[in-house]
């Protein structure tokens, strides 16, 4: 429609409601706006009077001379129904082409429990910068507990700049639609979808309907759901509850960069607890989670749900989308969360990453970034979460290449970060340590099972090799170093190492990024040759294990 009444000279006035008009349509598709095409034609002719007379006159001599008059005269009575239809019939050349994607389910009627350690698939995609909701509500009238879920949402409303769908279900028990959308307020809602609740099918008796109202195109949606509604005492559903708004809404950048990754992100992901017909046997307890549209609706299973089952919308996830093609925003392979325990070890976890995210982060280290500033960008790019254990693979290959290899035993890791490195290879039987400035990162690497007694935090200023050590590796870490703050080191290899495995990026990015991750010393591989040879580290090899530029050094 937008393109039909621009080709005419036409465009929105102040006050005018027809973007939302056009949001709506975009949501309807072409099925819903043919079945509400009187609907829409009425709305165009009570918004015609803010066109001026000037206006018309222009717009109609261009409908004459394009040929559009005389298809929308086909309703001579109505131009306007003329008009909507014919927006309808040109709809399908305006439609975003997606690769029609159909997964292999021939194995699942014998599929075991996935391998909550199986390697991610990342799916890039570009999205759009539109984020839908649908949201699901059963208003059970014992508690207030479905108030409270509002509540949580509305603090969030704003987020979601898309399509905002709300479903209720209603029953004798329940509180009515009228008094779930007086809860709401003056808070737009694009659509409202009341359905009779059916104990047997939970959530999704509104599911699929709330689906239909979504656009067929390159925005994100985010299905959540008042949680809880029917314990009396709040407790733990409740904490838990809290939870998952916290970690689904609360951190868009780190949203964001999983659905760039990944087709489906949510929280809490867990592994082999249903066993259903067309079912890849894994979920996210408590059913909070993110799609991209265009990747979701050119899948066929999406329409397909296990109705006349409680958890068919906590289990639909699974019909859709492989184990390795969703990432988790917070507590992958989680454990039971009904149990007390469970939830306090992830509110520890996100208190700490809240933490970081809201910290002061003016206190900046040598390279232009702070501890805080640095330690946020590795959550947001999902180092914390779903790139960890691709991380802790790759430095595995490196930690067998130093074993068996070059031969090595004792290793000194400088830059240790989060972690990977040492808990790769502890496992490989390295007998390594590490060290590194940012205490953030040291905190989260002990929350991985690194020993407090392997990492130590100390300052450039202050580094100093104690014993010597078979190999000195350090990945990804000199960039962030001025060639004075590196002599202090390096003045101290020679001596004490055998091996120095090396990597450090020689790209740049953007000004950008690059002042974001404090690159402030990038160097070609000649450069750092000639670097290392000045402290008496000569060139040995190459090794691909952890990056296409990485190095292998020897002490003369």
């Amino acid at each position: 429609m937008k393109h039909i009444l621009e080709s005419i000279g036409v465009t929105p006035k102040d006050g005018c409601p027809c973007e939302d008009l056009a949001r709506k349509m975009d949501s309807w598709g072409i099925h819903g706006c043919t079945e509400r095409k009187t609907r829409i034609a009425s709305s165009l002719r009570e918004h015609q009077i803010k066109w001026s007379w000037s206006e018309r006159w222009a717009a109609g001599l261009k409908s004459i001379s394009n040929g559009l008059a005389i298809k929308v005269l086909r309703h001579p009575l109505n131009p306007f129904l003329g008009l909507v239809e014919e927006a309808i019939d040109q709809a399908p050349r305006y439609l975003i082409p997606f690769p029609r994607t159909r997964v292999d389910r021939s194995h699942l009627a014998n599929e075991g429990i996935p391998d909550p350690h199986a390697r991610l698939t990342p799916l890039p995609a570009a999205f759009a910068d539109t984020r839908n909701l649908i949201y699901h509500i059963w208003p059970c009238a014992k508690n207030d507990n479905w108030r409270w879920n509002v509540q949580q949402l509305l603090k969030r409303i704003e987020l979601f700049n898309g399509i905002r769908t709300i479903g209720v279900a209603t029953d004798r028990g329940t509180a009515t639609l009228a008094e779930v959308q007086a809860e709401f307020g003056d808070v737009r809602i694009d659509h409202w979808i009341e359905r009779r609740n059916n104990p047997k099918s939970g959530e999704g008796v509104t599911f699929l309907d709330m689906m239909r109202t979504l656009p067929r195109d390159q925005s994100v949606t985010c299905y959540a759901h008042a949680k809880g509604v029917k314990y009396d005492d709040g407790g733990v559903p409740l904490k838990w509850t809290e939870l998952l708004y916290r970690s689904t809404f609360d951190n868009w950048p780190m949203v964001a960069s999983a659905l760039s990754q990944f087709p489906m992100v949510g929280t809490f992901k867990r592994y082999g607890h249903f066993r259903l017909v067309r079912n890849h046997r894994w979920h996210f307890s408590g059913t909070f989670f993110w799609l991209r549209n265009g990747e979701t609706f050119n899948r066929p299973e999406w329409s397909y749900l296990a109705s006349g089952w409680y958890g068919c919308v906590e289990a639909w996830p699974a019909n859709v989308y492989r184990p390795t093609e969703a990432a988790c925003l917070l507590g992958d392979n989680a454990g039971n969360l009904y149990d007390s325990r469970e939830v306090e070890k992830h509110e520890k976890e996100l208190l700490f990453r809240e933490s970081v995210l809201s910290a002061d982060s003016s206190a900046l280290t040598g390279n232009g970034v702070s501890d805080e500033a640095f330690f946020a960008g590795s959550i947001n790019r999902g180092f914390t979460e779903w790139h960890w254990p691709c991380l802790v693979d790759t430095h595995a290959r490196a930690a067998a290449f130093i074993r068996d290899d070059l031969k090595c035993q004792t290793v000194l890791e400088l830059g240790s970060g989060l972690g990977p490195f040492l808990v790769a290879a502890t496992a490989a039987g390295l007998d390594a340590e590490g060290m590194d400035v940012n205490r953030l990162e040291r905190d989260f690497a002990i929350s991985k099972g690194v020993m407090p007694s392997r990492y130590s935090l100390s300052r450039i200023d202050e580094f100093q090799i104690t014993k010597p050590v078979d190999c000195v590796y350090s990945v990804e870490v000199f960039e962030h170093c001025t060639d004075a703050e590196l002599s202090l080191i390096f003045k101290q290899l020679a001596s004490r190492c055998k091996w120095f495995y090396f990597t450090s990026t020689p790209h740049r990015t953007t000004a950008e990024d690059d002042a974001a991750w404090g690159h402030i010393n990038i160097k070609t591989r000649e450069e750092w040759i000639a670097f290392f040879a000045g402290y008496g580290l000569i060139w040995d090899r190459d090794d691909l294990s952890v990056t296409e530029w990485g190095m292998v050094f020897r002490s003369e």
